[in-house]
Order: C-alpha cells, then structure tokens, then sequence
C-alpha cells in the first residue's frame, strides 16, 4: 500500500492473510522487561515475537496478532453487503427499463415508479461508492 488513503487490492489482501497464517499463532502476550528496559512480547509456549522500548508498541504488536484477523474477517463481510447492494442495483436497473418500456395501459403509474427506483438506485450507488 503507497499511501494512507490508498484501498488494499485483493493481492495486498491475499499477502495481509497468507502473512497472518504464517505468523506464530497468538495469543501474543507482553512478558517481562528485558535487562535492556525492552518489553518482550511473544507467545504463550515461548516463542519471543518482538522487543520494544515503548509501551505502546507493545500493546500493539501483542495485539494485532487477534486484530489483524478479525479485521480481516470485517473486511470480507462488508465485502459481502457491499455484492449484495450491486446485485440490488443492477436488478432495480433493469426493473426501470422494464417500467419505462412497459406498456402504458397496464395501468401503472410508470413516471412515479421509474422516480422511486431512480431515487433508491442513486442512494445505493452513493452508499456503496463510500464503502468501496
């Protein structure tokens, strides 16, 4: 990733997960201050994971072995709502186009309807540009 605003592509997903799999597996836990005055974080067998001087860092590194993860897995959810809203929008497209090209004497009031579902369109299309 290049910079702070930029979107992760599914690749840079990909290597976030295939680096969360192949790291020692959690929990990550602060240990002891080293004779060094550095905070060892690491695993509950022992495995040493990191050294850091500032506290703050520490909780970090501790935790972002459960943090990635999960916000990973928030990550492919919200992937899955955000599909959902542009199978809604392509299937009220296309009932739009059925509305307008549909015959007037069926008796459907085709101007109201074909505003309503442009309206829910647009506001779909709006919501769905801020979460992608």
């Amino acid at each position: 990733m290049n910079s702070k605003n930029s979107t992760l592509t599914n690749t840079e997903l990909t290597q976030i997960r295939e680096r969360t799999d192949n790291a020692a597996p959690g929990p990550w836990e602060i240990g002891r201050k080293s004779p060094n005055g550095a905070n060892n974080i690491g695993t509950l067998n022992g495995i040493l994971t990191a050294q850091t001087t500032k506290d703050e860092n520490a909780v970090f590194i501790a935790n972002a072995r459960a943090d990635v993860p999960n916000l990973l897995s928030h990550i492919a959810q919200q992937e899955k709502i955000i599909q959902k809203y542009k199978h809604t929008i392509k299937n009220m497209d296309a009932l739009v186009d059925y509305v307008r090209y549909s015959e007037k004497d069926k008796g459907l009031d085709t101007q109201y309807i074909t505003n309503e579902i442009t309206r829910l369109i647009a506001d779909l299309e709006q919501r769905t540009h801020l979460i992608t």
